[in-house]
């Protein structure tokens, strides 16, 4: 009797659980064997080694999805699913879309997941979608190779169908590697092949943009604009990119010579180069930048720098020899130096012909080193005023002229000063 009950059970357990697959058409389980397409989801047939059972989210208001089929000689394969949903999060929480990845099958397998930096169990997700829409999205894909005897390497190719890569909202898919270098162009190109090492995953990352725009025109480069030959200057520039993409800077130093593509900066990070002349001359030093995704901008304005190893010339023009009374001029003709009697001013010419005169020092004392002071502007002349070395009457008058290059002339006299 009791037994006519169990069985009685068994089967009405039976019934009512056909009749709700059965009545729920929407929500449907199949093998990996099959492939199921309901709202653009597409499960392959590439999955056999996991004989999981694939759960369709057909229920669920998915706008695109790609499948990514890893494959190798010996036939071990994988697939992971990747796309975007109104309802879908980037990162945290987990939502209804995030499926962890199922247990390892027996050697040898592939293993391949994505990382959304979720907490267990869902920091290996079998399947990531993300909110729908953006403008730019980044899955992190991780493939491990894990062979028999844990050592021998092997050629897995990934590949993907270009037909649902095109029905996302994004303009550019690129396949990278560990170091965000593009692979593969996703739109147009369908496969990806590498040697793969045993047991140590392989990282690569999905990045998409939708209408990629150039960044902006840089900055006029920023730097020393007088310099000399056979020393290394710095010079810098930084710009936008309406994306945030990461930017690359190209640095033309105007006599042919470039410093290539350096980077990659942050956008508005601030990018910088040195560089050397060997021969003088006058140069044009611009910019250029580009980002992730070889968009380039345009030049930036020019920095005009001149090289210039030239020395200025100068020379004292007053005092000559003669005697000066508060800067007045007594021409005795057996007076070999100039005799100062208070206050006189100092006069001299300085030029330079390439990049100008910076500024003339003015030095007197027994050995023409004391500082008395400078003038940055023509006339370069400058007032001594009382002499307060009191003992010492014979002084060395010096005077340096600057040019804006950094290059230096001296001329000097001896001089006679009282008061």
């Amino acid at each position: 009797m009791q037994n006519n009950s169990l069985r009685k059970c068994f089967i009405i357990v039976i019934i009512l659980s056909f009749f709700w697959i059965s009545t729920y058409q929407n929500y449907t389980l199949s093998y990996p064997s099959d492939i199921s397409f309901n709202n653009g989801l597409k499960y392959p047939n590439s999955a056999t080694n996991y004989k999981q059972l694939i759960v369709d989210l057909g229920f669920r208001d998915v706008i695109w999805n790609v499948t990514l089929s890893f494959d190798e000689p010996g036939g071990a394969n994988d697939y992971t699913i990747f796309g975007e949903a109104p309802d879908a999060n980037d990162g945290s929480p987990p939502d209804n879309y995030d499926e962890p990845k199922p247990p390892a099958p027996p050697t040898p397998y592939i293993r391949s997941w994505f990382n959304d930096s979720l907490n267990e169990p869902y920091n290996f997700l079998w399947k990531d979608y993300r909110h729908y829409p953006d403008t730019s999205k980044k899955w992190n894909l991780s493939v491990q190779w894990v062979p028999t005897d844990f050592v021998t390497p092997t050629t897995i190719t990934i590949s993907w169908s270009t037909d649902e890569v095109g029905f996302s909202e994004y303009s550019i898919v690129k396949f990278c590697n560990s170091s965000e270098v593009q692979l593969r162009n996703m739109l147009i190109e369908s496969n990806y092949s590498f040697l793969c090492p045993a047991m140590v995953p392989q990282i690569f990352y999905i990045i998409c943009q939708g209408n990629n725009t150039p960044p902006e025109k840089p900055e006029t480069p920023l730097g020393k604009t007088q310099v000399n030959t056979n020393i290394e200057y710095s010079y810098s520039s930084v710009t936008n990119d309406a994306e945030g993409n990461e930017i690359y800077y190209w640095f033309d130093w105007g006599d042919g010579e470039n410093s290539g593509w350096i980077g990659p900066y942050n956008s508005n990070e601030t990018a910088s180069a040195k560089y050397k002349w060997t021969t003088e001359g006058i140069y044009q030093v611009k910019v250029k930048a580009k980002d992730t995704s070889n968009a380039e901008s345009e030049w930036s304005d020019s920095l005009t720098v001149t090289v210039d190893n030239t020395p200025p010339t100068i020379n004292i023009l007053k005092p000559v020899k003669g005697l000066y009374i508060i800067d007045k001029k007594i021409r005795p003709f057996l007076i070999r130096r100039p005799f100062i009697i208070g206050r006189i001013i100092i006069e001299v010419n300085a030029t330079d012909d390439e990049t100008g005169i910076d500024k003339v020092e003015f030095y007197g004392g027994l050995l023409g080193t004391k500082y008395l002071g400078n003038a940055t502007i023509e006339p370069y002349n400058f007032t001594w005023k009382r002499d307060r070395l009191r003992f010492i009457h014979m002084q060395i008058l010096k005077v340096v002229a600057y040019d804006k290059a950094g290059n230096k002339a001296v001329d000097r006299i001896i001089v006679h000063k009282f008061l």
